[in-house]
C-alpha cells in the first residue's frame, strides 16, 4: 500500500483516520482515547514492586492497583509504531538536536535534553493535575464536542505558540550573543 510507505499524510485523511479510531475505542472498551493513565500505571507497578510496605499507605494508588491495562499497551504502540512507519517510510533519522534547535542555541546536547526533560515533567505533571494528559483532553473534548475540548485547544495552542516565540526568538537572541 503506497499510503504506508508516505512521509506524511493529508491532514484530513489521518483525522479521519483517526476518528475511527476513536469511535472503535468507544465501541471496544467503553473509554476514549489517553496517554496519561500509562504513567499512572507505570509509577502503581514500580512502587508495588520496589517499595511494596509503603503501597497501601498511599491514598492515590487505591484507585490505581498495580496493574498494566490496555492504556499501556496502546502507548507502547504507538512508539513501536511510528518508529516502524518511519523505517517504512525510509523517514528514520535520529537527531540528538534538531537542526532549528541547533541554529538558535547551539550543538550543546545537554541544554536540549534538559529542556526537553524538564518540559516533558511539566507537561505531565499538568496533566494528571487536570486529571488527564493534553492528547487526552484534545481528544476526549474534541470528540465529544466539549466546549471546554474546544477551550483547551485553543489554550495549548496560544501556549504552544507563545512558548516557541519565547524559546526560538527571545531567549534565543540572547544566547546566540
Amino acid at each position: 500500500m503506497k499510503i504506508l510507505r508516505a512521509k506524511s499524510w493529508h491532514p484530513v485523511g489521518a483525522g479521519i483516520s483517526f476518528g475511527i479510531v476513536e469511535i472503535l475505542s468507544f465501541l471496544l472498551s467503553k473509554r476514549p482515547l489517553g496517554a496519561s493513565r500509562a504513567f499512572v500505571e507505570s509509577c502503581s507497578v514500580l512502587t508495588y514492586i520496589f517499595f511494596k510496605e509503603h503501597f497501601y499507605e498511599l491514598s492515590y494508588y487505591k484507585l490505581y492497583m498495580p496493574q498494566f491495562t490496555w492504556v499501556s499497551a496502546l502507548i507502547a504502540g504507538v512508539f513501536f509504531g511510528s518508529l516502524l512507519s518511519s523505517k517504512i517510510s525510509g523517514d528514520f533519522k535520529f537527531r540528538a538536536i534538531p537542526q532549528l534547535w541547533r541554529r538558535t542555541f547551539g550543538p550543546h546536547r545537554a541544554l536540549r535534553w534538559s529542556f526537553t526533560f524538564i518540559g516533558g515533567v511539566l507537561v505531565a505533571l499538568g496533566g494528571r493535575f487536570a486529571h488527564g494528559c493534553i492528547s487526552g483532553q484534545l481528544i476526549k473534548g474534541i470528540t465529544q464536542l466539549s466546549p471546554g475540548g474546544f477551550v483547551f485547544l485553543f489554550a495549548v495552542l496560544l501556549g504552544g505558540i507563545s512558548t516557541a516565540f519565547l524559546c526560538y526568538r527571545i531567549v534565543g537572541c540572547y544566547y546566540r550573543r
